[in-house]
């Protein structure tokens, strides 16, 4: 029998050398037989064999191995395809480059590559190519399958290659941060998102997870606008999440063509096709979440579209959905009382309000009949359980907390627009007389709203914003594109239409209103024009007819907002997470080493909105106005079974909450330092000011504007352990560098590649399989194994058992108490456990969580007291999935990306 080696001769296969390979890589390694591989791998070979397809076989035989002998056959298995690798691959990052670059496609940019040519012994004598070592064999198949570059189908980047394409995407020519950041990523202290890990170098460097859009517009244009803008994100790697609370419902009239609107549905069905279609860069399908709220008229449709069962015709399986759930309605399943179903177009502003506001209006539009349907709302709290019982969708996030919560409120309601007048604008007060509103920030006043005197707060809303010049009738007026004016549609000024600065026409009327002496003015709009202007902004909001008088002119304005966007702006989050278990040491979690590279990634992130490629014009204007970043974490799981931590105990539940205080307070630092360079200060008349900000544009009237961190929005007191107020100085004096810092999101590739558990969950089971494209292989947790060497209870029948019990200890009677404590599944832990869990961190994540739920044995009452029980904490989101063993199987291991990002 013959194998062919690498460089093409054909050499008869010796034992003897296959052994001593084997015995080579596996030194070190306690519980590997070298004999007992190698006659497996012998016993198996074919005649012609190549060398390197003879590696790639020993390996996929040491990971079958491990799950039946010890997990060190995985380490066998990793070292077998890693050193094989290494063989077959560019040994310099220069000659790697050099392949990308000069392929039959270029695939790495021009700066990229003549970086490394001129640098190429700094960045050369930074790699530490042993650290390939440091991957065990699925994470290094995860990377070889999606992640490394490939040249004509081959794959020619090593993994060290690829940190430090990151790396030199990031930091260019600065080698002390280059270095700073190839060695956090390359020992495995964090990870950059998928999409930064693919693109980064390459000709199109899309960095970004997850981009969140609103409907553009309850138009044939504004939805197709919206489609496009989805493909575009899509086709770079980008996950998707869209609020579709303002499309009309079925049956609702088309005023253009006297017709009758098809409703959501079909439309969906477009978007469904489109997520197929556009794949994110030929990696991995498209994913699109959608939103709805539940008080829309089409939420019962909604309901169905992923169920398995019905006509195809009213199915998009291919979506994934999220309900945006207003404390209405849990409150009103809770007392199990009646819901109204509207249509937006009927009952208009419900998606832009939140909280009391919002309260009001669905309850005025109900009392004035303006609903579709009313029907016990646990009719539809039904619909939802078995929906997600069925698929594990709907995602459930309470919208009243998110925007509670958010830093991003001052921009309005997280998905409504941003209206604003210039800062010389005057508005009429109860004073009867027009003040300056740049000199009225942040006081409350009276304003007269066009028939009475209502109650506001002046508020900064923006710097640096493009204004239009509108002349009404002699008045003029420079406002956004976006501000609404109001149309005489209604005799109540409160329900007249509404339209933007934009679409105004000259002659057009407007509303008129009773002046605060009770004359009537009229309004006509004489001009509309962009003079070139661009400057700071302001606006309230007026809470009775969402109207102001600003320079003689009854308009309308701002309304009060996880991430806010707008028909001018789509929300971009650029993620990384860290790996928690590498900062347990002997033991002990080391603080001090978390937040140090806490902020090495907050600064990451930080430029990478700089270095990105934006798929559309809306996506780099949130970006650069906003500048928020996501900073996630893989292995809490492991961290506690490393430290001994039962998950109900104590001491888990407290180390929880203060991880992620330690992670909130040093992106915080870093944040504010990274303003703090970024400011210019000066002096004038002997008095030092401010000559450039290095705060974030948005960055006037949001909580942090006003000294208020995350916590303090949750009325929760921080620990003493760390200097609040002393941050608290610095942010005041500085300002922050990005409006959102913390967004522990699902990491299901990245914690694979870096070998530990998926974000803050635990454990799905003791024994599982993992997938790739060799095939699937069985693997038991590796902690539970070196306990159970310990205790000489690792052996063929343990195995069995564990296999019989689907992975889970608790009923086997030889395993000690302690360690089936420590070792519960996330189907044994208390789901009040879990939920608890998130919320104590809860105060320490300015975005949100996703958390999943897992239920052996589910129930209506289960589910709903669990659902329930998640909004009295005052979560913002209460489940991401609902995983059930009639949906899922426990002792499975899949990859389930976030669906509208892509960590």
């Amino acid at each position: 029998m013959f194998v062919i080696k690498r460089n093409g001769d054909q050499v008869p296969v010796s034992f003897d050398e296959v052994l001593q390979r084997i015995r080579k890589l596996s030194e070190g390694l306690e519980h590997v037989n070298p004999d007992l591989v190698a006659q497996k791998v012998c016993n198996q070979l074919v005649d012609g064999m190549q060398t390197s397809k003879l590696d790639e076989f020993a390996g996929e035989t040491c990971a079958m191995m491990q799950a039946r002998y010890h997990p060190n056959y995985g380490k066998l298995a990793s070292r077998i395809v890693i050193d094989n690798h290494q063989k077959i691959t560019p040994q310099t990052l220069i000659d790697c480059v050099e392949k990308l670059y000069h392929g039959s496609i270029q695939l790495v940019t021009d700066e990229y590559h003549d970086l490394a040519c001129k640098h190429k012994n700094q960045y050369e004598s930074m790699i530490d190519y042993s650290r390939d070592y440091m991957f065990d064999y699925f994470g290094f198949k995860t990377l070889e399958r999606g992640y490394l570059l490939r040249v004509d189908g081959h794959v020619v980047e090593r993994p060290q290659h690829m940190w430090m394409r990151v790396a030199i995407q990031l930091h260019g020519a600065n080698f002390v941060r280059v270095k700073e950041t190839y060695d956090a990523l390359s020992e495995g202290y964090f990870i950059h998102a998928t999409p930064t890990l693919y693109n980064s170098g390459t000709v199109t460097p899309q960095l970004s997870s997850c981009f969140l859009l609103q409907m553009s517009d309850d138009s044939i244009k504004g939805i197709y606008k919206t489609l496009g803008d989805c493909a575009q994100i899509s086709k770079w790697a980008g996950g998707i999440g869209l609020s579709i609370h303002n499309i009309r419902a079925r049956s609702s009239r088309i005023r253009g063509t006297n017709g009758e609107s098809t409703g959501i549905v079909p439309m969906l069905k477009v978007f469904n096709d489109t997520a197929k279609y556009v794949n994110q860069g030929g990696k991995r399908n498209g994913s699109f979440a959608i939103y709805l709220e539940p008080w829309h008229a089409d939420i019962e449709d909604f309901l169905r579209l992923k169920l398995n069962q019905g006509a195809e015709e009213d199915r998009a399986r291919d979506l994934f959905y999220g309900l945006w759930i207003p404390d209405e309605f849990m409150r009103r399943v809770e007392a199990n009382t009646e819901w109204t179903l509207m249509c937006p177009n009927e009952c208009p502003g419900l998606d832009n309000v939140w909280g009391e506001k919002f309260d009001e209006l669905y309850r005025k539009y109900e009392s004035e009949g303006r609903g579709r349907k009313t029907i016990p709302a646990q009719k539809i709290w039904q619909m939802i359980l078995d929906c997600q019982i069925q698929t594990g969708n709907p995602y459930l996030c309470y919208k009243d907390a998110a925007n509670a919560k958010s830093n991003q409120q001052n921009l309005g309601t997280i998905k409504s627009s941003n209206l604003c007048v210039a800062p010389e604008t005057l508005v009429l007060t109860d004073q009867g007389v027009y003040q300056m509103i740049s000199k009225l920030e942040n006081k409350t006043i009276k304003v007269w709203n066009g028939n009475e005197l209502s109650e506001v707060k002046v508020i900064k809303t923006g710097t640096n914003q493009k204004l239009l010049r509108v002349n009404v009738g002699g008045n003029i007026l420079y406002c956004t594109e976006y501000h609404k004016f109001i149309l005489p549609t209604s005799p109540t000024i409160a329900n007249c239409e509404r339209i933007e600065a934009r679409e105004l026409k000259q002659g057009m009327i407007l509303q008129g209103y009773y002046s605060i002496n009770k004359s009537w003015v009229s309004q006509k709009v004489v001009s509309v024009e962009f003079d070139g202007r661009y400057d700071d902004t302001y606006c309230f909001n007026e809470p009775l007819n969402h109207a102001g008088v600003f320079n003689g002119i009854l308009t309308g304005n701002c309304t009060e907002i996880m991430e806010f966007t707008s028909p001018e702006e789509t929300a971009v989050c650029n993620l990384g997470s860290l790996a928690l278990p590498k900062f347990v040491e002997d033991g002990v979690f080391n603080f001090g080493k978390l937040r140090a590279y806490t902020q090495i990634l907050a600064r990451n992130l930080d430029i990478v909105i700089d270095k990105n490629f934006y798929p559309t014009p809306e996506t780099r204007a949130s970006n650069a106005r906003n500048r928020p970043i996501g900073i996630g974490v893989q292995g809490l799981a492991d961290v506690f079974a490393l430290m001994r931590l039962p998950w109900s105990s104590e001491a888990a539940q407290q180390l929880n909450a203060t991880i992620f205080e330690h992670i909130y307070y040093a992106a915080c630092q870093a944040s504010i330092e990274t303003a703090a360079q970024n400011t210019v200060e000066g002096y004038w008349r002997g008095m030092p000011v401010i000559e450039k900000a290095g705060y974030y544009p948005s960055y006037h009237g949001s909580p942090t504007s006003h000294g208020n961190f995350q916590f303090d929005l949750w009325n929760v007191q921080p620990s003493s352990i760390l200097d609040w107020n002393r941050l608290r100085q610095e942010m005041q004096r500085f300002g922050i560098r990005n409006s959102l810092l913390v967004a522990p999101m699902p990491t299901a590739s990245t914690s694979q590649i870096l070998g530990n558990n998926e974000c803050f969950e635990p454990f799905t089971s003791n024994l599982y399989t993992r997938r790739v494209l060799a095939g699937d292989f069985m693997v038991v947790n590796k902690y539970l194994v070196e306990d159970l060497i310990k205790l000489r209870l690792w052996n063929s029948w343990t195995r069995e058992q564990i296999m019989a019990h689907n992975g889970s200890i608790q009923n086997i009677e030889e395993i000690p108490d302690d360690l089936k404590e420590l070792y519960k599944t996330a189907w044994e832990i208390p789901q009040k456990t879990l939920i608890n869990m998130s919320r104590d961190r809860a105060p320490f994540i300015c975005q949100s969580q996703s958390l999943n739920l897992f239920l052996t044995e589910p129930t209506y009452a289960k589910i709903s007291s669990m659902h329930i029980y998640a909004w009295k904490q005052g979560l913002k989101t209460g489940c991401y999935y609902l995983r059930t063993k009639a949906a899922s199987s426990a002792q499975k291991f899949t990859v389930e990306p976030c669906q509208s990002c892509s960590a």
